[in-house]
């Protein structure tokens, strides 16, 4: 993922599988805000497509990078 042109941080992700054979996969990231967010969530869906991942929910942020810094170093 980190190939993925706008896809700056990645705060959560999950993989998990409900029967052994289908995995689910979950994850909030963070992307430039001049990216658009639907171009990079297909991106996302196409690399895990080529995992057999074919049920994800994908929560994308519009965050500059410094400000996404700034405000894990105050939390």
């Amino acid at each position: 993922m980190e190939k993925i042109k706008g896809l700056k941080a990645v705060e959560d992700i999950h993989l998990w599988s409900l029967d052994g054979k289908h995995q689910l996969f979950s994850m909030e990231a963070v992307i430039n805000k001049s990216e658009n967010a639907e171009a990079v969530r297909k991106k996302i869906e196409r690399l895990l497509a080529k995992q057999q991942i074919t049920h994800s929910t994908i929560e994308l942020t519009k965050k500059d990078l410094k400000e996404k810094r700034e405000q894990d170093f105050l939390a």
